[in-house]
């Protein structure tokens, strides 16, 4: 069981890729654990809610010294063993005792820069954007484009008029940005 989060300092905390690791520098103003050594805990979810979610965990131990307030935790993770995902980090400082949250995350994506992404980690999750529909400028233009259109056709004989609008129809039923129109169904031919 885990208890509560630890705060780590934004300002002398890092992490980078050294030499096919992911070295780790947390600063935990908070801290007083008794032993010069921890257990770091990392955990990945896929992102995934639900039935399909997997976790991966990966255990290393890290080294803590004494600072003017707190300690310093450091470690060095194989690059092989953190997939790109964000990881949440948590520390065993023996094995009897429980786990303690870090309140920091560690974003590692292939091909790029480690980032510690310090603070408690958001428990919102934005709402997805409306369905985009055509701006309005869009639609006052083809409002008064239809107007125009529908007043020259107007002077012309009723037949010729009905072969432009149906053209005129046909061609901007493929513009970007038109909703569908509803289509005709035939009805079915029968012996």
């Amino acid at each position: 069981m885990a208890t509560s989060g630890l705060d780590v300092d934004a300002t002398a905390s890092h992490a980078r890729r050294v030499e096919g690791a992911v070295h780790v520098v947390l600063a935990l103003p908070e801290a007083s654990f008794a032993g010069p050594q921890v257990r770091l805990r990392m955990r990945a979810d896929s992102g995934r809610r639900g039935p399909g979610r997997r976790t991966r965990a990966v255990r290393v131990d890290a080294a803590l010294s004494p600072q003017a307030t707190g300690q310093v935790l450091e470690a060095s993770v194989p690059t092989h063993r953190l997939r790109g995902d964000i990881w949440r980090m948590a520390i065993r400082p023996t094995p009897g005792e429980p786990v303690v949250r870090l309140r920091a995350r560690l974003l590692v994506k292939a091909g790029q820069p480690v980032a510690l992404l310090p603070g408690k980690a958001p428990r919102t999750r934005m709402p997805p954007p409306p369905p985009a529909g055509p701006p309005e400028a869009l639609v006052r233009a083809r409002r008064r484009g239809a107007r125009t259109v529908e007043a020259t056709l107007s002077r012309l004989p009723d037949e010729r008029a009905a072969r432009y609008r149906a053209v005129i129809r046909a061609v901007t039923s493929r513009l970007p940005g038109r909703p569908p129109s509803p289509r005709k169904t035939a009805a079915p031919h029968g012996p």
